[in-house]
């Protein structure tokens, strides 16, 4: 039995009250607009939102659904509908990623539900749902489309796919539960979907009616399963699929959304689910293989749908809608209840339905908070599956030459440069959708190498495509798997290691997920042991790498490469630093320099400023290499010295010799130890070494091609010198 305190049955009275008023203040007509939630872009022309002003004051709408255009103007437009509304609005956007679904360009992008399902960690799963609910309430939205809860055990699915947790019930139901948790805690309704589940199907709903011929057995055990956990967790709403079950409902080309066996019938009555039902969007052409534009509203509301979103024609609705209860077939008791659900919810929403000051938007959408756990979101998603050998992590002081084989239809400058500062790597790029002759070319210059790492570098989630990587450019990363020290990094869907006959053959195996540019960022260092690596696949890509397949890799202490927001560095923070820099090259102390500082192992500054020269032909940047000959004199020499002349340790008027005895047998025995500090002795300032290596006969002796015990010094590409020198 529950329980409640006096505060909460307090708050239970009021929102009652608030309901039954609100519920009997509205005609029949107005009532069954609150169960409308209309289509709505903010990049229209002004009668497009005349239109749907005139829904709001005809017909009461419940509510809006937003898609493309830009916060600002939506802002504009959810003060506008507030104000216009009698009954406040539910305004509601599908923000799986964040509001970054609909606007890609206007604000951070969070990881898609796959690679969140990569993750091991499942409290950032919390902190994703409590930042989306921040970014959403900035620009007037009170109801999420997420998260998705399908579980995406059909490789082929055309429409689910990376927008699922994964394959795993288990993974899937935990991580929407802390996903869901994290909106409503910040007051944000959360809608589950697709209900009764949307994972098993290779047919996009969108365009036709998919088909799924499983017992109810079966799909009570597995795709019901996230269901049930989020209704215990006490999710808001969850929306009803376009997908016909003809083993649950055989009514001929009945989806789902609109079978009162399933809406009703599982969802409602044997789930005892309390909250919002919503439709999927009504205009879907999987949905008119069953009733007309009105009609398909009727039977949204017959089978037990709260809310219809995107009725196709808002007038024919409600007319048809009116009639039905008005002749008995939707019962008045189903219309009150399901008005009411929909109201109760609004009075929880009303504390955060005010007009939205879009002053602080873009900062709201692009805060360095947010950048900073996407980051920590991508480094924690990193999977490794395979690591024989100790190939990772990556050595730095190892003097193999790498190839860095990149699979990819664009260059990237980002992972480049992240390799590139541990080790000098080779790079060579080949095309997604390469011929046999380019790949052959590949696969000789990986010839040429002890170690090598293919990266796959694809933004597609076709699996009938093959992620748009021809057959000839998967020969040849089969081919390279044979290499004696090969890794493998797949940024990609991971179903696309599928088609990777060989990957078992490869001593290392990555995924990465999502080419984004933090990914580009993060991989590298991480396996380069900067980061420790500890994800799991969030689906099976064969027999021997199933769901949840993943080691763990720890770091190695080499040392990372944060972005600003991660370190919490804001612009201005090392201002200081910047103007002792360029005060020394204004009076001209130095052409210009760098700035690296590194604390507890992060790199904090890692800025080159001015010119090489005084002529200012050339910029410093961050890869400038510098002879930084005597600093050590500085840095360690004379501070050593200074102390052990504080302790009494040391004569400096004394020779060289008294401490160094090996030196009586050189000419360097009478050096006094002051004159040494003072650079006073004469001794030559340069020795052009250099000229050496000229002579043929010292070549011979004392340089070899090959790296060996005795001759560890690299001087040029397969050219060794002794240690000794």
């Amino acid at each position: 039995m529950e329980t409640y305190s006096q505060t909460d049955c307090v708050e239970r009275d009021k929102c009652d009250i608030w309901v039954d008023s609100v519920y009997n203040s509205l005609t029949q007509t107005q009532r069954i607009g609150q169960l409308m939630m209309v289509r709505c872009f903010s990049n229209q022309t002004e009668s497009f939102y005349d239109e749907v002003s005139r829904q709001i004051k005809e017909y009461n709408i419940g509510g809006i659904c937003f898609f493309q255009g830009s916060p600002e103007s939506q802002i504009a437009l959810v003060n506008r509908f507030q104000s216009e509304a009698q009954t406040p609005l539910l305004i509601s956007q599908d923000a799986e990623w964040g509001p970054a679904m609909r606007f890609r360009d206007h604000c951070v992008s969070f990881p898609k539900q796959m690679t969140l399902g990569a993750i091991t960690n499942d409290s950032l799963i919390y902190e994703v749902g409590a930042s989306i609910a921040q970014q959403l309430k900035s620009i007037g939205v009170n109801v999420s489309f997420s998260p998705v809860v399908d579980i995406n055990n059909n490789p082929m699915n055309p429409v689910i796919n990376y927008r699922s947790f994964g394959e795993s019930k288990e993974n899937v139901a935990r991580k929407g539960i802390m996903y869901m948790k994290g909106l409503q805690d910040n007051n944000i309704l959360a809608i589950a979907k697709h209900f009764p589940g949307h994972g098993d199907t290779d047919t996009d709903s969108h365009y036709d009616l998919p088909v799924i011929s499983h017992t109810y057995s079966h799909v009570d055990s597995v795709e019901l399963y996230p269901f049930k956990e989020l209704i215990k967790a006490g999710v808001s709403g969850i929306m009803n699929a376009h997908i016909y079950f003809p083993l649950i409902d055989n009514t001929k080309n009945i989806p789902s959304s609109l079978s009162e066996k399933i809406v009703t019938g599982i969802l409602r009555d044997s789930l005892n689910f309390k909250g919002i039902t919503y439709s999927d969007g009504l205009e879907m052409k999987a949905i008119f293989k069953y009733a007309e534009p009105g009609e398909v509203e009727a039977y949204s509301l017959k089978a037990g749908n709260d809310i219809q979103l995107l009725p196709v024609d808002i007038d024919k609705s409600m007319k048809t809608i009116n009639q039905w209860i008005n002749d008995g077939r939707i019962e008045q008791r189903q219309l009150e209840e399901a008005c009411r659900r929909v109201l109760k919810s609004k009075y929880y929403l009303l504390q955060d339905i005010h007009e939205i000051d879009d002053s602080n938007v873009q900062y709201s959408l692009n805060s360095d908070e947010d950048k900073a756990l996407i980051r920590e979101l991508y480094r924690n998603s990193i999977t490794a599956i395979k690591n024989d050998k100790e190939a990772l992590p990556l050595r730095v002081d190892n003097e193999e030459e790498i190839a860095c084989i990149i699979v990819s239809n664009k260059h990237i400058e980002t992972l480049e440069t992240s390799f590139g500062r541990y080790k000098d790597i080779d790079f060579h790029y080949i095309e997604c959708k390469a011929d046999k002759k380019q790949c052959t070319d590949i696969e000789l210059v990986a010839e040429n190498y002890k170690k090598v790492v293919v990266i796959i570098n694809s933004s597609s989630n076709s699996i009938k495509s093959k992620f748009e990587l021809s057959d000839d450019v998967y020969k040849l990363i089969n081919m390279l798997s044979y290499r004696p020290s090969s890794v493998l990094c797949i940024i990609a869907n991971p179903y696309l290691a599928s088609n990777i006959e060989n990957i078992d053959n490869y001593n290392a195996v990555v995924f990465g997920y999502e080419t984004t540019e933090a990914v580009y960022d993060i991989l590298p260092q991480s396996l380069y042991g900067a980061y420790p690596i500890t994800g799991r696949l969030p689906v099976s890509i064969n027999k021997q790498y199933q769901v949840l397949s993943g080691i763990d890799i720890e770091e190695s202490g080499t040392i990372s490469y944060p972005s600003a927001e991660e370190i919490k560095v804001r612009y201005g923070d090392f201002a200081k630093v910047d103007s002792i820099v360029n005060f020394g090259i204004g009076i001209k102390a130095y052409p210009g320099c760098q700035i690296f500082v590194v604390h507890e192992g992060n790199v904090i500054i890692d800025k080159a400023y001015g010119h090489l020269t005084y002529n200012q032909r050339e910029e410093v940047d961050t890869e400038t290499m510098y002879d930084v000959a005597s600093l050590t004199k500085i840095a360690a020499t004379t501070m050593s010295i200074m102390d052990l002349e504080n302790k009494n340790m040391i004569n400096i008027d004394a020779p060289l010799s008294t401490y160094l005895p090996f030196l009586n047998q050189s000419n360097k025995s009478k050096l006094i130890i002051r004159d040494i500090m003072s650079h006073s002795t004469g001794l030559i300032p340069y020795i052009n070494f250099y000229k050496a290596f000229s002579d043929s006969k010292f070549r011979k002796n004392n340089i070899q091609d090959d790296i060996s015990d005795d001759f560890t010094v690299k001087i040029a590409k397969d050219k060794y010198i002794s240690k000794d020198w």
